[in-house]
C-alpha cells in the first residue's frame, strides 16, 4: 500500500469517527431539548395557605392551585397529621379525585385555625397526571406557626368611613394578595 491509500483510509475513519460523535451529540441534544420542553410544559399543582384581610378580619384560606402550562387530573391528595377545619369538621380537597385542574385554576376553601394549640406542621401528597398520563407528586409541607409572626395592617371602618373607603381597602387587599 502507497502513503497515499493510507491517507485515505485514514481521512475515512476520522471521518467514520466524526459522524459517530456528531450522531451521539445530535441524540443526546434532541433528548434534552424534549425533556426540557417537557418539564416547561407540564402541570405543578401544589397546597398553600394564605390570608386576606378585609376590614378588620383576617381569613386563612387552603388553596389548591395549578401554576403549570397544562393542566392535570388529580389522582389523591393525602395530608399528614389529619386535617379538619375546625367550625366543619370537613377535610378539605379529599373529593378532588379524579378532577381536572385547568392551567392556572385554584380551589380554595376558608379554613379556620382557632388558636396556636390547632397549629400544626403539616405534609400534604399530591399525585396527579398530565394529559400524556405522565404521574407527578409533590411533597409540600405547610407550617402553620410560620404565619404567626407576620404583621397585617388592620382598618377598622365606622359609621363615618366612605364607602369608596371601605371599598378601596378591600381591593388594596385583594390585589396585595393577587387573588
Amino acid at each position: 500500500m502507497e502513503t497515499t491509500d493510507w491517507i485515505q483510509i485514514a481521512a475515512i475513519i476520522v471521518s467514520l469517527i466524526t459522524s459517530l460523535i456528531a450522531i451521539i451529540i445530535s441524540s443526546k441534544s434532541l433528548k434534552l431539548t424534549r425533556y426540557s420542553i417537557e418539564e416547561a410544559n407540564r402541570p405543578y399543582v401544589v397546597i398553600y395557605e394564605t390570608d386576606v384581610q378585609v376590614s378588620k378580619s383576617i381569613h386563612t384560606y387552603l388553596v389548591i392551585k395549578n401554576f403549570g402550562n397544562t393542566g392535570a387530573t388529580i389522582e389523591s391528595i393525602n395530608y399528614y397529621p389529619e386535617y379538619r377545619d375546625v367550625i366543619y369538621s370537613r377535610q378539605p380537597f379529599l373529593k378532588l379525585k379524579n378532577h381536572f385542574i385547568a392551567p392556572g385554576q385554584q380551589f380554595s376553601t376558608s379554613i379556620r385555625i382557632e388558636n396556636n394549640a390547632n397549629k400544626e406542621v403539616r405534609t400534604f401528597h399530591i399525585k396527579y397526571r398530565d394529559s400524556a398520563n405522565r404521574i407527578y407528586r409533590e411533597k409540600i409541607i405547610l407550617n402553620e406557626f410560620s404565619s404567626s409572626e407576620l404583621v397585617h395592617a388592620k382598618t377598622t371602618p365606622d359609621k363615618n368611613t366612605s364607602l369608596e373607603t371601605v371599598i378601596s381597602k378591600a381591593t388594596e387587599e385583594l390585589i396585595r394578595r393577587n387573588l
